[in-house]
């Protein structure tokens, strides 16, 4: 993030990564998980290789009831790649 912050000309502030849990918005509950571990951190992380595992079984488990987001995937999936080869390099 400070890299990030640099590059936009922003001064790095150690607060801003402090958050609170109870002010979770009420239709974030579909993804309460996501939002209770993310409450309850510190930092932020990239996933480890269990939650990259988990997320992905529970997408496909989900797309069987709905197979539209398996198309939704197809379609975002190249952009994300694009954005992920660009993004920032820490340091």
């Amino acid at each position: 993030m400070a890299a990030y912050w640099s590059r936009l000309g922003l001064p790095f502030i150690e607060e801003a990564f402090e958050w609170n849990a109870a002010d979770t918005p009420q239709d974030w509950q579909a993804v309460s998980g996501w939002h209770q571990r993310v409450g309850q951190s510190r930092t932020i992380h990239a996933a480890s290789a269990d939650e990259e595992a988990e997320a992905h079984a529970a997408f496909h488990a989900l797309a069987k009831t709905a197979p539209h987001l398996t198309d939704y995937l197809a379609h975002h999936l190249p952009s994300y790649e694009k954005l992920r080869r660009r993004a920032l390099k820490p340091g």
